[in-house]
């Protein structure tokens, strides 16, 4: 079965109790001798299991939307998003293996108990920072292409969306590198990593095949094509990123346009 519409195959991220996804919920009771912090401690007490796969459909893309900066975490969140938000944060600007559970503790006011409440292990941080990572470009995918309706259209506006500019977005991408790493060395984060980036993977190739059937795309193996896009991006972003010599957003973002023009606009794309 194939789908026209984008929203169709993109997921919705759903926080909350592991039962009913509620953070309110009856199932998110107390625990017997939780951490009590005024400070963070609050409505939602109950340890949550680690996530293994908090929603249900197949494709999300991996980052990006306007140039934004880096987030400074409100102090009125519900506690364990401050948390999450939080970590979040400083793992992108200092690295996973740089951030102690004292730091997040100290940049949210609380102590490490309380941190320790909400998540057991720093591993447990650096799956939930993910599925942060996660919901962003999901939340900006949904925002910025439910009205393009032109494939062509839709890939070039999914590659800007890609594009490791400052602020959170370059955040986003130190996040995403920092989990690739962790997903080479440590085999327990390989299939949340990859449950992750099939969504982003199913977003192009779905839009590879809706091009080609709105003939602004030639006839080829959308799934080859797919392949070799997203590699060329996450090539061109780790280049950008770790500041190789005449690497750029703009030279990223000009490479990739071409790479589209030639090989799955093609003819195609030039009789429009």
């Amino acid at each position: 079965m194939r789908h026209n519409n984008l929203a169709v195959v993109l997921f919705r991220f759903r926080p909350g109790c592991h039962r009913c996804r509620d953070d309110r919920c009856q199932h998110s009771g107390r625990a017997n001798g939780s951490p009590t912090d005024p400070k963070i401690d609050g409505e939602w007490a109950g340890r949550r299991r680690p996530a293994q796969r908090s929603d249900e459909a197949k494709t999300v893309t991996a980052i990006p939307a306007p140039a934004a900066r880096s987030i400074r975490v409100p102090t009125d969140l519900e506690p364990r998003r401050r948390i999450l938000e939080t970590a979040w944060q400083l793992i992108a600007e200092r690295g996973y293996h740089r951030v102690r559970v004292a730091d997040i503790a100290k940049a949210c006011g609380t102590s490490t108990a309380t941190i320790h409440h909400y998540f057991p292990t720093k591993t447990e941080v650096l799956n939930e920072a993910l599925r942060r990572n996660v919901k962003l470009a999901f939340d900006r995918q949904v925002a910025e292409l439910h009205t393009v309706r032109d494939a062509h259209q839709r890939l070039l506006r999914l590659v800007e969306l890609q594009l490791p500019k400052d602020g959170l977005l370059r955040d986003e991408w130190s996040v995403w590198l920092q989990v690739w790493n962790e997903s080479a060395i440590n085999p327990k984060m390989r299939s949340l990593y990859w449950d992750s980036y099939d969504r982003w993977y199913n977003t192009i190739a779905m839009t590879i095949r809706s091009g080609q059937e709105q003939g602004v795309f030639v006839a080829q193996d959308p799934d080859k094509a797919t392949a070799q896009l997203t590699a060329l991006i996450d090539g061109l972003g780790i280049q950008v990123l770790t500041g190789r010599p005449g690497s750029s957003v703009a030279a990223m973002r000009d490479l990739l346009h071409d790479f589209i023009e030639q090989n799955i606009a093609g003819s195609a794309g030039r009789r429009q």
